[in-house]
């Protein structure tokens, strides 16, 4: 029996051995190179600024991790395979799988579970395809603070507090949730025969500990904090909230999940007491009751994060089985196992060839079901983990929240959302406007720079007359460093989008009859943190002319440029010119002005579009206007812009500003009816947007409710078409334009 148990360890360890090198978070992965590559050069990783460098996360987590990274590029710096450097990162992930195994062998035992049973819970642990997968596969360092809470709560038992503290703390210095193991360790020993004094020792050792954990950036505390806060405002993937982020304020989202987690602890405390007299299963339920609360409430939950409470259930259920919680606990497994192999299928997520990107959705079958299969199983496993806390909890003997009824409420909810989203059979119908504008938040939201880079699949989703390939006013102000994907709001990788391939871009639209207008988003700086941390920063305003911009990031370019005696307008003006001359564009298209600042604004905008009229009399300009707060100033522009872009973005407004205002259908369409019957006896046309989906700011307007705005805008007389808010691979429902039988008419 002993050599059975031995050889199936065996096998585990040599899974994860094999597995190591040659698989990899492609974004993950490639910020441990990074950071460990920077904080070696000696680099401070908590000080940088430029975190649009890192699009899809940064190091933001505490540094006992970044340790290892750093002592990985500093001792191999001469080793340039890269399968050997990734096994490397991984090894100390590996051995504390190993460790956590024996660990809660031990643990087990010191429960008086009989060894037979405390060698089924580690091999259900070890062999667990989680396990395996978030270690040797993604290569996430969790396993590091899962040991370190298993060790924390071992020591515990056996009253040394200490140690107990010190574990916890350097399991907080590689993750931050162990530091939530402080309320149900504070509570048992203060429960039982109220041990003041050991509390204080724990309390005491803890904070010690992360004292010297974080004493080499301890200058840096303060830029470390902020970096930690990542966490609270990022959705994570494996939650509910992955669905309803679209749909809400996340500010109130992140609100609502801090108090009902603080909520929660209130009541898994005061329920756990019951255990009171049974101090070793009230540490197990306190502990399991606590890790769930969170996962069942935090907006950033991620597939990983299932490792963290899996020993302490598979210990709870060997001890008092319970069918339901098993089934939910299983569940959970699946659900993990399904989004990891999506995401490879989907997205090839873990090929280590595509290292510091994530590869753009390929349009197959396959690809899209996987993308539904990640979808629907985060959703799910966030109901499992609702399921999972109610079962610890035990709030009634026969639970109304059972596996059955909550399925079915999770169905219903799934049900209702993809109703809301998913349009009828033919989809969301445009009508077929002389001008169909797209708008992308950045060149790789859709392209790439392979073969026939994505516009034969772009032309066949989208029936457009007019592209707008958006970018920062630092394409514009620095045309030397021109990198096209650095300076946009959206970007799936590293790759530099040069001159060269996006004069080729742009002759391949031109070959497939779409015109192409540069979008400039005039703002300094632009970051949104949702599914990852995306924006740029245009430093040569931010860092070399901040007398052009101010601190919300808005530009003045009326004000005069020191170094050339003329106006910021004139010269950013000359420069566009060059620019759409150089690389074949056929226009500019201008957007994200905050028209809420009132007259400098205003100035400041016609001061660049005079300039731009003054200049050219080939490049027709779309300006974006938000009709609602510019008090009737956009007509000002009228003559100055050959096209007004109307914001029609009722139901998106309602997300992110529901407390501000109420935005009504009504209200949108009296002010694009305004605009249009202004422009009737100017040279300027007008037009409406449509907001499908934004990935760098977490909406997608539900289809129905699409089609209704669509319907509403389009019917107003003088508007020549419209503009989308953005075209992209993500969009969950088809775009058809319907071509009618007699000219379009509005």
């Amino acid at each position: 029996m002993v050599d059975k148990y031995l050889a199936l360890m065996a096998a585990g360890t040599i899974i994860r051995i094999l597995l190591a090198p040659f698989f990899g978070h492609s974004w993950d992965m490639y910020v441990w190179i990074e950071s460990g590559g920077l904080a070696a050069r000696g680099v401070n990783v908590y000080e940088i600024r430029e975190l649009t460098d890192f699009p899809w996360g940064f190091y933001a987590y505490p540094p006992l991790w970044l340790y290892w990274l750093t002592a990985v590029s500093a001792l191999a710096t001469n080793i340039t395979t890269l399968e050997i450097k990734v096994a490397l990162i991984k090894a100390p992930i590996i051995l504390t799988d190993i460790l956590s195994a024996i660990l809660l062998y031990r643990l087990a035992r010191l429960y008086s579970l009989e060894n037979s049973k405390a060698r089924k819970i580690t091999l259900l642990f070890y062999l667990n395809p989680i396990s395996i997968l978030i270690s040797s596969v993604w290569g996430m360092f969790d396993s590091i603070a899962v040991l370190l809470t298993l060790a924390a709560s071992y020591l515990l038992l056996k009253k040394r507090i200490i140690y107990s503290g010190l574990a916890l703390a350097l399991g907080t210095a590689a993750k931050i949730y162990p530091s939530l193991l402080l309320i149900p360790f504070s509570i048992y020993l203060a429960a039982e025969k109220k041990r003041w004094r050991e509390l204080a020792y724990l309390i005491s050792s803890f904070a010690l500990g992360i004292l010297i954990a974080a004493l080499p950036y301890i200058r840096s505390i303060p830029a470390m904090l902020d970096k930690l806060l990542f966490h609270f405002t990022n959705i994570g993937q494996f939650t509910y909230w992955v669905a309803l982020s679209n749909f809400s304020n996340t500010s109130l989202i992140s609100l609502l999940s801090i108090t009902s987690f603080i909520l929660l602890c209130l009541v898994i405390v005061n329920r756990c007491l019951q255990y009171r007299s049974e101090s070793l299963m009230f540490l197990l339920y306190a502990v399991n009751g606590i890790l769930l609360a969170f996962l069942a409430t935090s907006s950033k939950v991620n597939v990983q994060y299932i490792t963290w409470v899996l020993p302490f259930l598979l210990l709870l259920l060997t001890i008092k089985p319970h069918r339901e919680m098993m089934f939910n606990l299983v569940a959970v497994i699946i659900l993990g196992i399904s989004f990891i192999v999506s995401g490879q299928f989907s997205l090839a997520l873990f090929d280590l060839k595509n290292l510091g990107r994530i590869t753009p959705q390929t349009g197959t079958p396959l690809s899209s079901i996987s993308s539904v299969i990640i979808v629907a199983s985060g959703i799910a496993a966030g109901t499992r983990f609702i399921s999972l806390l109610f079962n610890i909890l035990q709030i009634r003997k026969t639970s109304f929240w059972n596996t059955t009824r909550v399925t079915v409420i999770g169905l219903v909810v799934i049900m209702a959302v993809s109703l809301s989203i998913f349009p009828s059979p033919k989809g969301v119908t445009l009508p077929y406007a002389p001008l169909r504008v797209g708008v992308l938040s950045g060149v790789e939201a859709f392209f790439h720079q392979e073969g026939d880079m994505g516009v034969p699949l772009f032309k066949q989703q989208f029936d457009l007359t007019h592209l707008a390939i958006t970018v920062s006013p630092e394409i514009v102000s620095n045309p030397v460093h021109t990198d096209f994907s650095k300076n946009s709001r959206f970007k799936l990788t590293t790759t530099e989008w040069n001159d060269e391939m996006m004069s080729r871009l742009v002759s391949r639209l031109h070959e497939n009859g779409v015109k192409v207008l540069l979008g400039l988003y005039l703002k300094s700086y632009a970051y949104e943190i949702h599914f990852g941390y995306h924006g740029y920063n245009a430093t040569w305003l931010t860092q070399n002319h901040p007398y052009l911009t101010d601190k919300e990031g808005n530009i003045y370019f009326q004000f005069v440029l020191k170094e050339t005696n003329k106006t910021y307008a004139d010269f950013f003006a000359g420069n566009a010119l060059e620019i759409a001359e150089r690389m074949g564009f056929d226009g500019f298209y201008i957007m994200g002005v905050d028209w809420g600042r009132g007259v400098e604004i205003r100035e400041s905008i016609r001061a660049l579009l005079s300039s731009l009229k003054e200049r050219n009399v080939r490049y027709p300009v779309f300006l974006e206007i938000d009709a609602l707060t510019s008090n009737n100033g956009y007509s000002e522009y009228f003559n100055l812009a050959d096209y007004l872009v109307v914001r029609t973005d009722p139901w998106v407004r309602r997300v992110k500003e529901n407390l501000i205002g109420n935005y009504t259908i009504e209200s949108f369409r009296t002010a694009l009816d305004n605009v249009a019957r202004n422009a009737l006896n100017t040279s300027s046309k007008v037009l409406f947007t449509v907001h499908t989906i934004e990935v760098v700011e977490g909406w997608i307007t539900p289809a129905v409710e699409l089609q209704r705005e669509v319907d509403e805008f389009s019917s107003v007389a003088g508007v020549e078409g419209y503009s989308i808010y953005t075209v992209s691979r993500y969009i969950p429902y088809m775009l058809r334009v319907e071509k009618p039988l007699s000219p379009y008419s509005p």
